[in-house]
């Protein structure tokens, strides 16, 4: 079995951007929503752990950091990787759809400040012991 996603640590400086903007607005829930969403991305020893859960055997575990490049604007909004989820998120934890837009366009003008931007990929393989 072969497993990847992105783990904890992935676009840590984008989080930090993004929640910077968030206080600015005074946006607390928005924040906690972010927050919350964040503390849900596994790490890589818990990967490990649903592994060692199924019983499998010969686990091994890497992390490997992939440095995404972006532009300002729209480049960054509709980035093919950032958009079709990792920024798809961060709107959600909106309940105005034009107050996201507000936050996250005066991100996207702000890329210099959380480039480069790393996201760290987690690796997983492990074999079904024989029966």
């Amino acid at each position: 079995m072969v497993l990847t996603f992105p783990s904890q640590g992935t676009f840590d400086s984008l989080w930090r951007r993004i929640d910077q903007e968030m206080a600015g607005h005074g946006l607390r829930q928005e924040r906690q929503r972010l927050q919350t969403h964040l503390a849900e991305r596994p790490s890589a020893d818990e990967g490990r752990g649903w592994l060692e859960t199924l019983n499998l055997k010969q686990i091994q575990v890497s992390e490997w950091p992939l440095q995404v490049a972006t532009g300002a604007g729209a480049l960054f909004l509709d980035h093919p990787l950032l958009r079709g989820g990792f920024l798809d998120d961060v709107y959600e934890c909106f309940d105005d759809p034009r107050l996201a837009h507000k936050v996250m366009s005066k991100v996207s003008e702000d890329v210099a400040s959380f480039t480069p931007l790393i996201a760290q990929r987690c690796v997983l393989s492990a074999w079904k012991p024989a029966a």
